[in-house]
């Protein structure tokens, strides 16, 4: 009789696939396996979740649903449901794979191999949680830069501000604190609140104060706010309007407020220098301004234009120029139709290369994140209010050819969120983020309407040195009707001639008298 040598037994079902199908989805593989009951506990949690979450899209509407994902409560619950599901495939690919691989079954040859494909599947499922987890960190970055803490620059000397700037901050000083700042005691004051936000229910009109920073020039410090433009948006028709104000208007309300009982009384009932000055002063000022350090000098601005237009401005982002540059360059340009020629013999570069002579020729053309911002800024050869009208046109721009496809493309949220963090400022509560993304798929883009606070349409008049008083009555009552008339063209669509920072031309004529 012979003998029969030993007889190695191949697994019945393949430890590998069964991690592998446990892994696409917890106890599919174990119904491999064809451990059932084991495969209806495992699959029940991912089931329940996936249905808990399509209940919750169906029963919110799509768009609110999306508009929720920039609420940090939802985008913390995403975070911690991505981290849960991969330590719960990770249990549940384990133990398939426990299950299937039998010691005694097999050769070492295969037990092996297994092995190093359960290792393979680990790190697949580690990894792709984490590329999982990164949007939702890098927008959690993004949303936690609401709520922010105003200005945390250093305050500046006084002695670095313009001459007329000096005497305003100086106005009834103590004599022992030239500028203005502190008790003579020298015991430092405590900061004031800076004032509750009231939450936007949409049941009035929402207005925030756009705020830009000229800064960042080579041996430059620049303290003043040289654009300052309202946001003002209707719930109920979805209607924007952009309000724009002159930098060098004179004589703004101050807010009548309690609060800003100690500025009226050194200040009188409006501010006499120019408007642009108004936020540095307060914040020089805290002996007579509310608020503290960070957010005193913006509490003042919303103030004294919610004083001037009759508004209710309880936001604000403020916004330096380098990041409006990098911004558009993110974007890859904007296409902006030029309708006059545009020539600024010394314009001030903020790249170093000092005062140059930039020329933008009429016509269809895409401009990079700086050749924007010069078409924004130049005011040298036109006023500001052509300027002023110059700066709403590159918003709308922005705001119309920047869809959600640009912002999901790779590498455009990590360099916006750098952008943001670095050069922006707000008070507007992250809690309010979803309203304002729900709100922003409802504007009516159709018609946008642009109000540019000018003297050429009886809004100021215009005084020596260039100095603007506002007509505030006429101020208000467009400013309430802004919304009842006109429309503006949307901006063009299509291609290219660029813009040139070299030789001059002769330039066009000004609307109104160039400033000095």
């Amino acid at each position: 009789m012979s003998r029969q040598g030993p007889t190695v037994l191949e697994p019945v079902r393949s430890a590998f696939v069964a991690a592998f199908l446990s892994f696409l989805l917890p106890g599919l593989g174990h119904a491999y396996l064809r451990r059932w009951l084991r495969a209806t506990l495992w699959m029940a949690l991912p089931v329940l979740g996936f249905l808990a979450g399509a209940a919750t899209i169906a029963s919110a509407g799509r768009k609110e649903a999306l508009a929720r994902l920039v609420d940090p409560d939802v985008l913390s619950t995403l975070l911690l449901i991505v981290i849960v599901d991969a330590a719960y495939r990770m249990l549940a690919v384990l133990d398939a794979w426990r299950l299937a691989r039998d010691p005694v079954i097999g050769t070492s040859t295969t037990r092996t191999t297994s092995t190093l494909g359960l290792l393979a599947i680990a790190l697949v499922l580690v990894g792709s949680h984490v590329a999982a987890a990164m949007p939702v960190r890098l927008a959690m970055d993004v949303v936690g830069t609401f709520d922010g803490g105003g200005d945390t620059s250093e305050i500046p000397d006084v002695g670095e501000l313009p001459a007329d700037v000096q005497d305003l901050v100086r106005a009834s000083a103590p004599p022992s604190t030239p500028a203005g700042r502190g008790d003579p005691s020298g015991v430092p004051p405590t900061a004031e609140p800076t004032g509750a936000i009231e939450p936007w229910d949409r049941s009035k009109r929402l207005d925030i104060l756009l705020v830009g920073l000229d800064s960042g020039r080579p041996g430059e410090r620049t303290f003043l706010t040289d654009t300052m433009m309202v946001v003002s948006i209707d719930p109920e028709t979805g209607r924007m309007a952009l309000i724009s104000l002159p930098r060098d208007t004179v004589g703004v309300p101050l807010p009548k407020t309690p609060d800003f009982r100690k500025a009226r009384a050194v200040y009188g009932d409006r501010y006499a220098g120019r408007i642009n000055s108004l936020y540095i002063t307060a914040r020089l000022r805290d002996d007579l301004f509310p608020g503290n350090d960070a957010q005193r000098g913006y509490r003042t601005l919303m103030g004294a234009l919610s004083e001037l237009y009759g508004l209710d401005i309880g936001h604000y982002v403020s916004v330096d120029l380098n990041s409006f540059r990098g911004a558009v360059n993110t974007f890859g340009g904007l296409v902006m139709d030029v309708e006059l020629p545009l020539l600024d013999d010394g314009y001030s570069a903020s790249d170093g290369r000092g005062h140059l002579k930039l020329y933008v020729p009429p016509g269809i053309q895409r401009m990079n994140g700086q050749e924007s911002l010069a078409y924004a800024r130049s005011r040298k050869s036109t006023s500001d209010f052509d300027r002023a009208a110059r700066q709403q046109y590159v918003v709308d721009a922005l705001r119309d050819q920047v869809e959600l496809d640009s912002l999901l493309e790779p590498g455009t949220i990590p360099e916006l969120r750098q952008q943001f963090e670095q050069y922006v400022t707000t008070n507007i509560p992250a809690k309010m983020l979803p309203q304002l993304v729900l709100l922003a798929t409802e504007l009516d883009t159709r018609r946008p309407q642009s109000l540019v606070l000018s003297p050429s349409n009886g809004f100021s008049t215009i005084q020596a040195d260039y100095d603007i008083r506002p007509n505030i009555a006429k101020i208000r009552r467009a400013v309430k009707n802004v919304f009842k008339s006109g429309s503006k063209k949307p901006a063009a669509e299509a291609t290219a001639a660029p813009v040139s920072l070299s030789a001059p031309v002769s330039p066009p004529s000004p609307s109104l008298p160039v400033e000095p």
